[in-house]
């Protein structure tokens, strides 16, 4: 994607999972629906789907370019609800209502984003990999989920990618993997800085972006 003015969005093969390919111009989005992460990653991340259930249907992960400056040229939303964590605590022990209203206990966790910055603009292969750019805390409150950062379901590239944001301003980049991972207290301190620091993504992924593939 293209950040600041016009954007330009791609999509990449990461860990032999096929994402969505298409290039989206100015105001437009690019899309991925949230699935339950597998049994077993493709590689040596630890998966936790025993406290962690997303309940399919309705959920996705859509990135699109944004016009003004201060949006850093890229807003992302987040649609994700039904998700279960009965041993974090479920609101009024219910299914699928992850973290309690009142009192007001949220269950963390946190987006592991990584993209490619290609090196032409005709989105040449040999691109620049930044695996796990990003560490976004993400809350639930009954089932639902928002930022951390501002308690909304959406946040600005400046959100995202921190200081990194000036430096891939006006870069074509493709979206890569992007898994949702547990997170504690302690940890999202190392989510405050980007790339984040090595406790940020240490948890165990139980949701993922992206198209899975039928057998």
């Amino acid at each position: 994607m293209k950040l600041r003015n016009a954007c330009r969005i791609v999509s990449v093969v990461t860990l032999g999972v096929p994402l969505l390919v298409g290039t989206a111009r100015a105001v437009d989005s690019y899309s991925q629906t949230i699935n339950q992460a597998p049994a077993a990653a493709a590689d040596t991340t630890p998966v936790n789907t025993s406290d962690f259930q997303i309940k399919a249907g309705g959920n996705k992960l859509m990135i699109k370019s944004a016009k003004a400056a201060d949006l850093g040229g890229m807003v992302t939303t987040l649609t994700l609800k039904n998700v279960n964590c009965p041993a974090e605590g479920n609101d009024k022990d219910k299914p699928f209502k992850c973290g309690v209203k009142t009192p007001l206990t949220p269950v963390l966790a946190v987006l592991d984003l990584s993209v490619q910055q290609f090196l032409t603009p005709t989105i040449s292969p040999q691109g620049i990999d930044w695996l796990h750019v990003a560490g976004v805390p993400i809350q639930f409150v009954q089932g639902k989920a928002s930022f951390v950062a501002n308690g909304l379901n959406h946040v600005t590239a400046n959100d995202v990618f921190g200081a990194l944001a000036s430096s891939i301003l006006g870069q074509p980049l493709g979206v890569g993997s992007i898994a949702i991972r547990t997170l504690t207290p302690a940890q999202q301190l190392d989510c405050a800085v980007a790339p984040p620091g090595p406790t940020c993504l240490a948890g165990a992924e139980f949701g993922f972006a992206g198209i899975m593939v039928a057998p």
